[in-house]
């Protein structure tokens, strides 16, 4: 079925020479995965599209949102549109950078999507393969490569990957989370490293992820802080720092500040060999 189609799978037949342009209507579209089906006004057909295909900006569809497309083929025979045009929509002057964030976590995707703002990011299920909560720089560094590399290999030829892992440091007998964002860009061959902001973490909560049954392995230091203070688990961050600042914003620049160094291709010093 389509949604079990990879991006490589996508790649689509030509269609026949001088096929006229048609009008659809969206029936559904998954904003997170990036694709969705139309209705064709004129068969009652349904194609499948791709947001790599949209040429308007930006290159997403809503349900009911009318469109005109040209049609062709998989490679199992299914509809397809391509050079898809949103009613209302302007078109792109340039091509769009398509960057594959290497989570499908709400908040991780607002942040990336907000200090990217010029890129079209989408999210991929990546596997860590560490600790529920990573502790020190090098696991924690480890599991944001881990990320990246994972879903570089679930989906091939995006412009950039990121790959990113919140975890814990140790510093005069006090806590702090922090998260590492690795960077990459195949075409380039560059890789850049940018450390977030550091906050710190409670030590009593820190302890009892530590001490609870699985440890560091299983528990969290931001799921006890959530058990205590009924906040969000996946972002202790707002509790701690109030009004002022969250997960997602100090996510968000940490992206801005790895994205900056990657176009400008700036080379940075691997924390990783220090």
């Amino acid at each position: 079925s389509f949604r079990n189609m990879t991006e490589n799978e996508l790649k689509v037949i030509p269609g026949p020479k001088g096929e006229k342009r048609r009008e659809a209507m969206c029936k559904w579209w998954h904003q997170r995965k990036g694709y969705g089906f139309v209705i064709l006004n004129d068969t009652g057909e349904e194609a499948f599209v791709h947001f790599t295909k949209i040429k308007t900006f930006p290159k997403r569809l809503k349900d009911g949102v009318k469109c005109m497309l040209t049609l062709t083929k998989n490679k199992d025979g299914k509809l397809t549109a391509i050079d898809v045009h949103v009613d209302g929509c302007k078109v792109e002057s340039k091509p769009r950078i398509q960057v594959v964030l290497a989570s499908q976590s709400k908040l991780k995707l607002e942040a990336a999507r907000n200090a990217l703002k010029d890129c079209d990011v989408k999210g991929v299920k990546a596997e860590s393969k560490i600790a529920e909560q990573p502790f020190g720089h090098k696991e924690t560094m480890t599991g944001a490569m881990n990320r990246l590399e994972d879903c570089k290999s679930k989906s091939p030829g995006a412009d950039i990957y990121i790959g990113l892992e919140n975890g814990l440091m140790e510093l005069e007998g006090r806590f702090y989370d922090f998260a590492w964002i690795i960077m990459e860009k195949p075409a380039d061959s560059i890789i850049v490293r940018v450390q977030s902001a550091a906050i710190e973490f409670p030590v009593p909560y820190v302890n009892q992820a530590k001490e609870a049954k699985g440890g560091f392995k299983d528990n969290t230091a931001g799921s006890f802080i959530a058990k205590d203070t009924k906040c969000n688990p996946k972002d202790p961050h707002s509790f701690i720092l109030g009004e002022f600042l969250g997960r997602k914003q100090i996510l968000a620049q940490a992206i801005k500040a790895a994205y900056g160094q990657l176009v400008t291709k700036k080379k940075v010093k691997d924390p990783a060999q220090t």
